[in-house]
């Protein structure tokens, strides 16, 4: 079954604005696992920002107990051991100061990472299919959307080592810590590509030339102004 183009117009009120935001939504949320066809950038981008912030959001609110926990250990190392910490207090500003290296007042990070992992996995899949539909209006194919992918698997692969490493014993894994930042400059340099590609000009706008990366279907996104 053929299915019709979304057109969207040049926002002219509140009212079109809002109508056109939450039929990106549903587009995207109903288009999760149909990698064929296009998707114009504000189709794209009106389903895609809502789903990263969301994404950061999440993350966030997970690293509330996380940070928590940690500062609690450091309060109760404080008053074990006033000589050996300095703690700053003004009106708008709180911070504790450590003297020396202590990996017991690390934060357990694990139960983080896993969380971490997981959200990272589920906004992968939420935008796998919009990216590769995207990609298409581009002219390109949908595989360029996987470029981050092993990078992302590499780096919560060495995270939990590295973290518990640097918790547990004095003289953590120098190796693999650099391993993992070399690692994630290379994911945030593959972000950095793959968002240059997802914000080129749509197919449809540069002269047509035959292209095998893009499938037949009509653009689901039609700049047209009203009458």
């Amino acid at each position: 079954m053929e299915l019709s183009p979304i057109v969207l117009y040049p926002f002219q009120d509140r009212g079109s604005a809002m109508r056109d935001y939450l039929l990106a939504l549903k587009h995207g949320f109903t288009g999760l696992f149909r990698f064929s066809g296009r998707d114009g950038s504000v189709l794209f981008w009106s389903y895609a920002a809502t789903i990263l912030f969301l994404a950061v959001f999440t993350m966030m609110a997970g690293m509330i107990p996380v940070m928590a926990e940690s500062m609690a250990k450091m309060q109760e190392f404080a008053t074990q051991n006033p000589d050996q910490v300095t703690i700053r207090q003004g009106p708008n500003s709180y911070s504790i100061s450590v003297d020396g290296n202590h990996p017991g007042l690390f934060p357990d990070m694990s139960g983080f990472i896993e969380f971490s992992a997981m959200v990272s996995g589920a906004t992968a899949i939420l935008l796998a299919a919009a990216v590769s539909r995207r990609l298409h209006d581009t002219g390109l194919s949908g595989f360029w959307g996987l470029i981050p992918v092993p990078f992302l698997i590499l780096g919560f692969g060495l995270m939990p080592d590295v973290f518990e490493d640097f918790g547990s014993t004095d003289e953590p894994d120098m190796g693999k810590f650099f391993l993992m930042f070399f690692n994630n400059l290379l994911y945030i340099g593959s972000l950095g590509l793959l968002l240059f590609l997802l914000v080129r000009k749509s197919k449809a706008d540069l002269p047509e030339e035959p292209s095998a990366n893009i499938s037949d279907d009509k653009p689901p996104q039609q700049a047209r102004r009203r009458s």
